[in-house]
């Protein structure tokens, strides 16, 4: 696809929605000493219990020095632990504290009305295609990353 102002608009845009929606998840998530950055690793430790720190930052996007840092910052709030794993004395598992576990339903219920106020007005046919056009996207960009990896 050849540039054109309408790729730059868009990307634009992209750009912009993300800060906004950035911004809206610190505010949201601020009352519960999470932000952005940080919600995400609390629901991905929950949904899988155990995780290695390899495990979880090939999960989600970010590189290991940020899983570590983030991690860091939810140890320092009590919110996970990490344990020795029983195999490899190198790698360590982490894990949702109580308090982080009595967080989630909290952490959700904010995702809840990021997701009200993001998406009002927008039809379950819109959602839907909207989603579809974002894989796309983010296939499109992991593709990308892979050949300059």
């Amino acid at each position: 696809m050849a540039f054109s102002p309408l790729n730059d608009d868009l990307i634009a845009q992209l750009n912009t929605a993300s800060r906004k929606l950035t911004a809206l998840l610190d505010d949201q998530l601020r009352p519960l000493n999470l932000s952005a950055s940080n919600y995400y690793l609390l629901l991905k430790i929950d949904a899988k219990t155990g995780l290695t720190q390899d495990q979880l930052y090939r999960r989600i996007y970010l590189s290991p020095s940020n899983v570590t840092r983030r991690l860091d910052q939810l140890i320092n709030l009590g919110f996970v632990r990490k344990v020795k794993t029983d195999t490899d004395r190198r790698a360590w598992r982490v894990l949702l504290t109580d308090d982080g576990a009595h967080l989630i339903d909290k952490i959700n219920d904010q995702l809840q009305r990021v997701n009200d106020l993001t998406f009002a007005g927008l039809s379950s046919t819109e959602l839907t295609s909207l989603s579809a056009m974002l894989n796309t996207i983010d296939d499109n960009l992991s593709e990308n990353s892979a050949h300059h990896n």
